[in-house]
């Protein structure tokens, strides 16, 4: 299998932070499965990593914060692509992990 090649885009990334409350017993390896399978219909390019992983002490729930890089190589993003994109992303949390944004 060759390496693929693709250059340094020419206009800029945009990053957002995604918070969920989830119940204690989902793990973040769920909630990354959730992102990333919204983020597979986007034609953006996209990088998913960990930021934080917060449960207070004797509760029943967590907080799982994603940062989420969008980068296009043929414009600059507008506010309204990137939104639409994460609208998909808190809708698919929901529906997979019961999770909701804080």
């Amino acid at each position: 299998k060759k390496p693929q090649y693709t250059p340094i885009s020419r206009y800029p990334s945009t990053d957002r932070d995604l918070c969920f409350k989830v119940n204690a017993d989902i793990t973040y390896q769920q909630v990354i499965d959730s992102v990333k399978s919204a983020l597979i219909a986007t034609p953006l390019e996209t990088d998913v990593s960990p930021v934080d992983i917060y449960q207070p002490k004797g509760m029943d729930t967590r907080n799982i914060t994603v940062r989420i890089k969008f980068t296009a190589h043929d414009h600059t993003l507008t506010s309204e692509e990137v939104v639409s994109v994460v609208d998909a992303v808190v809708a698919a949390v929901l529906r997979d992990v019961d999770g909701r944004v804080v």
